[in-house]
């Protein structure tokens, strides 16, 4: 008996091709995993530099009760200020300015568009961080973010006796 000259025992070519097209497809869900990993370490890095903010900034109102009002911040506000506590003796008001213009630099250094809010009421301070952690442009002011235009933001409110 004689066997046929076309049987082979190796792959066809489309086998490899059919192979090769599954391989691929596995390679990309698995770049796509890793790109989405990597951007949930970049937000959660901005969380964390964000609550860190928020504790520094609500341990200098604490520690400075009496100037409680000279803590306000409007978001779109920019604090200057003229004298420097680190080097000169202050009042409670200076050194609260001083205070939220340090704050207020340390959020535009660590957060992309970073802006800080402080809002004073009777022997309360509510303290917001904002900042746009996907980049996209996003402006609006909304804590808890309620869309899709509004930037991230973190919030604290701490109550003094």
């Amino acid at each position: 008996m004689k066997t046929p000259l076309y049987t082979t025992k190796a792959f066809t070519l489309l086998e490899v091709l059919i192979t090769m097209f599954i391989v691929s497809f596995a390679m990309l869900g698995i770049a796509r995993l890793q790109l989405s990993a990597l951007q949930d370490v970049q937000h959660s890095y901005y969380a964390s530099k964000a609550t860190f903010l928020l504790s520094q900034m609500s341990e200098h109102i604490v520690t400075n009760p009496v100037a409680i009002n000279s803590y306000q911040l409007d978001i779109s506000e920019n604090v200057s200020i003229s004298i420097d506590c680190t080097v000169t003796q202050c009042t409670p008001q200076q050194l609260a300015r001083f205070d939220t213009a340090m704050w207020q630099h340390q959020i535009r250094s660590f957060l992309p568009a970073g802006m800080g809010q402080i809002d004073v009421g009777s022997n309360k301070a509510t303290i917001k961080v904002f900042w746009d952690a996907n980049k996209d442009g996003s402006i609006d002011s909304n804590c808890p973010k309620l869309s899709t235009s509004d930037l991230d933001c973190s919030q604290i409110t701490i109550t003094l006796f």
